[in-house]
């Protein structure tokens, strides 16, 4: 974890090329006026909502924010109709059984699910049909350097899952009677080098979309990861490194844009940014990959099998 002073804070967003520093601060000052804080740091005990996906770090995150943090964290999982859903699921759902066991009794809430097909069906489809869908003059300015058509789909979908986590938030005071005011992600603070949503413009800007849109002005939403507020900086190494030395399982959360087996290794970003910070960690990566650590098992075992005949 990295603790910045206000001044270094600034400096190191300004360098990031995603980041609007103006309007940070133009939103912090609105804040500042309006209600006489940017963001509240909840008290030891204070009811939250956690965004979970089955991922290193939100798994993590629900367990730094119950220990360490000592919150009543009411995790939500968006089922969002993607083809690796069900591979997301099935780590939320371990790591619910899990924590079940070693959360205290009070502290421990069932990962509560919404159904969002985010991104939409239409979209997916546009992606799988880039040839045939998009313009031929956007295929041609969007070329990479080896020729493939690169550019985001689904760019604004991230933003969208706080409201959902408002939403639950509100659900919990209608049924329990809990003033939850408190919405949490984990966007670590390397995220937003190369997604637009995942940029501290983009955590503050949705604070504020989730205030003006409830015209409630005691709405907190942050990233447990990446919130100055909180003294919170953690790189997903960090995230690696707090749940190595916890005893979390890591190798049984899902990361994979893929829907095989096992985790694809090197056929999507996730998986290669997996890797690459499990190794900054200095811990070693326990994960199954398909066309890394399996094939290799594979291979050794045939090897020995050929050995012995």
């Amino acid at each position: 974890m990295v603790k910045k002073t206000d001044k270094e804070f600034k400096k190191f967003i300004k360098s990031r090329e995603l980041e609007d520093w103006d309007a940070i601060e133009n939103i912090e000052k609105f804040f500042l006026k309006k209600r006489g804080y940017i963001f509240k740091v909840p008290n030891p005990g204070t009811p939250v909502v956690l965004l979970v996906s089955g991922g290193i770090d939100s798994t993590v995150a629900w367990h730094y924010l119950t220990f360490v943090k000592k919150l009543d964290v009411y995790p939500l999982f968006l089922h969002r109709g993607t083809k690796r859903w069900r591979k997301e699921k099935a780590a939320v759902d371990y790591f619910s059984r899990f924590y079940k066991k070693i959360f205290p009794k009070n502290r421990f809430h069932e990962p509560k699910e919404y159904s969002t097909s985010l991104p939409t069906k239409e979209m997916e489809f546009l992606a799988k049909n880039v040839e045939k869908k998009i313009h031929p003059d956007f295929l041609f300015d969007n070329l990479d350097k080896k020729g493939i058509t690169s550019f985001d789909f689904f760019g604004t979908t991230p933003y969208l899952f706080a409201f959902f986590g408002a939403n639950y938030a509100r659900e919990l005071y209608y049924t329990k009677k809990l003033d939850v005011k408190h919405v949490f992600c984990t966007v670590a603070v390397g995220d937003g080098r190369a997604v637009p949503s995942q940029t501290y413009t983009s955590l503050r800007t949705t604070m504020m979309g989730i205030c003006s849109a409830l015209a409630e002005w005691d709405w907190n939403f942050a990233s447990i990861a990446f919130e100055k507020e909180m003294n919170s900086l953690m790189t997903k190494a960090d995230l690696i490194s707090y749940g190595m030395k916890k005893g979390i399982p890591l190798e049984k959360t899902w990361s994979c844009y893929l829907n095989g087996i096992y985790q694809c290794g090197n056929k999507c970003l996730t998986c290669e940014s997996r890797q690459r910070e499990f190794e900054v960690s200095g811990y070693e990566d326990p994960t199954i990959y398909f066309t890394k650590t399996l094939i290799h098992r594979l291979g050794k075992r045939i090897k020995d099998l050929l050995m012995i005949a």
